[in-house]
């Protein structure tokens, strides 16, 4: 009964994340590669604990986006879990370039991939290939991308791993908070 509460409890707050995303929210300028950063350790004990590893190519860049800083956290911290609770084993790539004006963070793993009926229907409310899963993560995540005038794909094969690419705009001049 208590796990069945936990779980009650976790759908309702994705319920309320949902419901918040819909009023003004403060956007300030933000280096993407440091919120990047403190994504990636926050999660590397995850990762650990199932036998992987996270690794990073984000020194090269200096892009600077205005966001909601907790809420990108929350779309990476998503994606970064999904891609470790994709394998048993293995690496999740988290890399930042830029692409004309955009910051484009890649995401990679190398799990189990999904078939393109399953790709089909990510971001759509309550899908999910977990047993636990409430299946508003990623719809509220593609959300939040939205939000931030962004977009989000992902491509993935069979036995070889997922790919997610989140494309953000990059502030061009402005004055920039740490």
């Amino acid at each position: 009964m208590i796990a069945e509460i936990e779980r009650i409890e976790v759908i309702i707050e994705e319920f309320l994340t949902l419901a918040k995303s819909k009023k003004e929210t403060a956007y300030k300028p933000k280096q993407l590669c440091r919120i990047l950063q403190h994504v990636a350790l926050l999660l590397n004990t995850h990762a650990s604990y199932r036998d992987c590893q996270i690794t990073t190519d984000l020194t090269a860049v200096d892009a600077w986006i205005y966001c909601e800083e907790n809420a990108l956290k929350q779309v990476f911290i998503n994606v970064i879990q999904n891609a470790i609770e994709s394998m048993t084993r293995g690496t999740v790539h988290i890399s930042l370039k830029t692409e004309g004006s955009l910051a484009v963070v890649e995401i990679t793993d190398e799990g189990c991939g999904m078939e393109e009926s399953v790709l089909q229907k990510i971001g759509e409310p309550f899908f999910s290939t977990k047993e636990t899963g409430t299946g508003l993560g990623l719809m509220i995540s593609y959300k939040i991308i939205e939000q931030h005038k962004g977009k989000m794909t992902f491509t993935s094969k069979i036995g070889l791993g997922t790919k997610v690419e989140i494309m953000l705009p990059i502030v061009l001049n402005c004055e920039k908070e740490s």
